[in-house]
Formats: C-alpha cells, structure tokens, sequence
C-alpha cells in the first residue's frame, strides 16, 4: 500500500517553512515528524478537494529520504 504525506503549498510559500497535514486532517504543522501519514484514496481525495488546488501528495519513501 503507498502511502503520502500532504503538504500545504499556500502556507509553505507564504512563511518560508513548509506546512504539512496533521492526521486525519486536523490542521497543519511544519514538524516533520508530526506529519500525518494517508493512504493513497485519503491523499487524492485531500488533493482533489483543496478548493485553492495548493495542496500536494508525496510518497513516505521520498518524504523520508528528505529528512535525511
């Protein structure tokens, strides 16, 4: 199963620090470690619905090799 982690384009351009999706969308954080992990149909279906299409997915594995 992929799974994604969802990060908030508008407000990562706007501060300069990247805004991820807490789980189960319940805000944002920009601790990486705090990011909520979705599956695929929860990512795209976050994604699709984001009425200021600023919203992206990235698979965990990349996510990951980020925080490297």
């Amino acid at each position: 199963m992929d799974l994604f982690v969802l990060i908030d384009l508008e407000r990562s351009v706007k501060t300069g620090v990247t805004h991820y999706w807490r789980a189960h969308r319940k805000g944002y954080t920009t601790d990486p470690k705090e990011a909520g992990i979705y599956t695929e149909e929860e990512a795209v279906k976050a994604v699709e619905s984001d009425i200021d299409g600023t919203t992206v997915k990235i698979e965990i594995e990349k996510f990951a090799r980020l925080l490297v």
